[in-house]
């Protein structure tokens, strides 16, 4: 079984169309195709999973999901709502 926040990752990659490339850049960190390059990791598209702990890919996601917020490019509201079945809250 899929751990949620891969879940989520994935669902990002395939849904918006500005995270298409990626590249680690810390010195733009909140850039489409940073995030995108968190996303990877997160879905353990890129890297080997032993090397990133599920707590450490957990912040990373709060992390990406602020900045979309930032951005505009999701709601809190309807993301919670959305998401809310993946996590398995109520």
């Amino acid at each position: 079984m899929n751990e949620p926040h891969k879940v989520i990752a994935k669902q990002y990659l395939q849904k918006i169309k500005a995270f298409k490339t990626y590249e680690c850049n810390p010195e733009d960190p909140m850039s489409n195709s940073h995030l995108s390059w968190m996303l990877h990791v997160i879905s353990c598209e890129i890297y080997d999973p032993a090397q990133e702990s599920e707590t450490k890919m957990n912040r990373w996601l709060g992390y990406v999901q602020g900045v979309m917020v930032a951005k505009g490019m999701i709601q809190v509201n309807q993301e919670r709502d959305r998401t809310r079945a993946i996590f398995n809250g109520k």
